[in-house]
């Protein structure tokens, strides 16, 4: 890691991206999308508070416009999707060390109850007494482990465009033979209201497409009417500019020149991916439509989550 940190020198913008904060004991849905426990998320602000210099959204777009200098190691804290414990569990963390944060809004999802498919299908697994069924996409299969066929079955259902992910989870809840979920995912989400109360205390938003489909699925009218209508949902309901953008899923399959050429399109000055960084302000300039982010995940302990501060994951992925 210092090796590595000898190369960065302070010549980086690190990105993190977050999506939940909670903790995985009794927990009913997708576990995979928890990204730290809030003592964990603690710690790790703690750590991004002493050792990087954290920077607003509004810092970034300032600094590609052209009016505004970045600080020595720069590092600006994201959260996809919109999920309520980004304001119970985190806001109160990055209150207390005054560190500002972006939040990607999938806005058909905000305040609507209505449940994202990847926790849908976590919770239909978690819900059924069988160990094997013929299920949509995946056909006839057995498991044992609920969790294992929960992830299988997800990733399936991104790569597929044979079948709506609405009707594939009603679907795969028939296959199962457990309820549709509904009124069980109330309170999963924030309300716009609560959106604008996190706005008050340091938070910024941007779109994160309205329906979380991957955008290089999708044809050009769907993806710039994604792109277009979610943007517009966000200032509509903030009062404010938007002008940043994660694409869905964020691998270098889920974006494309197409793709960047639409979101310039729709008024977007910044995307970011889940390309691992951290990335050099010349990389930022040139396209600023494929910010890379570093992704955090539960089991990521003090020792990685600082190996992938000083780049240890763009290392990895660049040699796989």
């Amino acid at each position: 890691m210092a090796g590595i940190e000898r190369f960065w020198g302070g010549d980086r913008i690190t990105v993190l991206a977050y999506h939940r904060i909670s903790q995985p004991e009794n927990f009913r849905f997708f576990e995979p999308v928890i990204s730290a426990t809030p003592e964990g998320f603690a710690r790790q602000m703690d750590i991004v508070a002493t050792r990087f210099n954290p920077i607003s959204v509004h810092d970034l777009t300032a600094w590609l416009d052209g009016r505004f200098d970045l600080p020595k190691r720069p590092i600006l804290i994201t959260f996809d999707d919109g999920y309520k414990d980004n304001m119970s569990n985190a806001l109160p963390v990055l209150c207390e060390r005054e560190i500002p944060a972006l939040l990607f809004l999938s806005t058909d999802f905000i305040g609507t109850g209505k449940p994202f498919f990847w926790d849908a299908a976590a919770f239909y697994f978690r819900r059924t007494e069988l160990r094997r069924a013929d299920l949509p996409i995946l056909g006839p299969v057995s498991w044992t482990e609920p969790a294992t066929i929960s992830a299988e079955w997800i990733e399936a259902l991104k790569r597929t465009t044979s079948v709506g992910r609405d009707e594939a989870t009603e679907q795969l809840a028939a296959a199962l033979n457990v309820p549709v979920l509904r009124d069980a995912y109330a309170g999963e989400t924030l309300s716009w209201d609560e959106v604008r109360e996190m706005g008050k205390q340091g938070f910024s938003f941007g779109s994160h497409t309205l329906s979380h489909p991957i955008l290089t699925q999708l044809s050009e009218a769907e993806a710039a009417a994604e792109l277009q209508k979610s943007r517009q949902r966000l200032m509509d309901e903030l009062g404010e500019p938007v002008r940043t953008i994660a694409y869905p899923n964020g691998t270098r399959a889920d974006f494309n020149p197409t793709v960047e050429r639409l979101t310039k399109a729709a008024g977007y000055s910044a995307a970011f991916t889940l390309v691992p960084g951290p990335a050099r302000p010349r990389e930022v300039r040139a396209n600023p439509m494929t910010i890379r982010r570093i992704s955090l995940y539960l089991d990521d302990g003090e020792r990685r989550f600082r190996a992938k501060l000083a780049g240890a994951g763009r290392i990895k992925s660049s040699l796989s």
